[in-house]
């Protein structure tokens, strides 16, 4: 299972369609479904029914649902977490359009290495 996996089933869920789901992500159709169909078999269980009015979730659906909701999350959390680590805080330069030109380019190089 991985978490693309996991987003897309939850964008299914909540949409309560493959198309919308498709038309949100970007993504191929027969891709969607197809991963549902291999998360589905990964599982062993079928988690969603789908018809021509959409798709609904299955007993089974909700339990994986609250997990990849809280797993989303996570993903979100420590990717904000490191990402913030990494960040420094904003500061603004004024200069000349001189200085800005000739003299900035070479000073920020130094602090990217």
């Amino acid at each position: 299972m991985q978490i693309q996996d996991l987003l897309i089933f939850k964008h299914v869920a909540d949409l309560h369609s493959i198309r919308s789901t498709v038309e949100k992500l970007g993504y191929v159709q027969s891709n969607v479904s197809q991963q549902m169909k291999i998360l589905e078999g990964e599982l062993g269980v079928r988690l969603l029914i789908r018809s021509n009015r959409g798709v609904i979730l299955t007993e089974e659906g909700p339990t994986l649902y609250e997990y990849a909701e809280d797993i989303l999350k996570l993903m979100h959390d420590a990717k904000s977490a490191i990402s913030k680590k990494k960040c420094r805080e904003d500061f603004a330069i004024d200069a000349t359009q001189t200085v800005s030109a000739a003299m900035l380019p070479k000073i920020f190089l130094l602090f990217m290495k």
